[in-house]
C-alpha cells in the first residue's frame, strides 16, 4: 500500500500530473485529517482515487491539533465550525 498523505492541493496537483491514472491503482490511496481539506478528499474521491480520512484520538489529541493550527491558524474557524451548534 502506497499512502499519500497530504493537505496540500499544489502537491496532490503536482502527483497527478506526474503519475496520473498510476495514482487510480488498488494499492494507492490519499490520506487526510478530519476537517483539514475535505474538499480535496472529497474532490480526489469522486474523480476516482482511493481516499481515507483519518481521526485524531488518543491522551494527546489536543497537541496535534494545536500544532495544525499553529501551522494555518486560519484553520480555527474550521475547527469551531466542526464542532458544530452548542446549543
Amino acid at each position: 500500500m502506497h499512502a499519500l498523505a497530504t493537505h496540500d492541493p499544489q502537491l496532490v496537483a503536482r502527483l497527478q500530473d506526474e503519475l496520473g491514472d498510476e495514482l487510480r491503482a488498488e494499492h494507492v490511496e490519499f490520506e487526510m485529517l478530519h476537517g483539514l481539506g475535505t474538499e480535496l478528499l472529497d474532490s480526489l474521491n469522486q474523480q476516482g482515487f482511493s481516499t481515507r480520512e483519518y481521526i485524531v484520538y488518543g491522551p494527546e489529541w489536543w497537541l496535534y491539533v494545536i500544532n495544525r493550527i499553529a501551522e494555518h491558524p486560519e484553520r480555527v474557524l474550521e475547527a469551531i465550525a466542526d464542532i458544530g451548534p452548542l446549543v
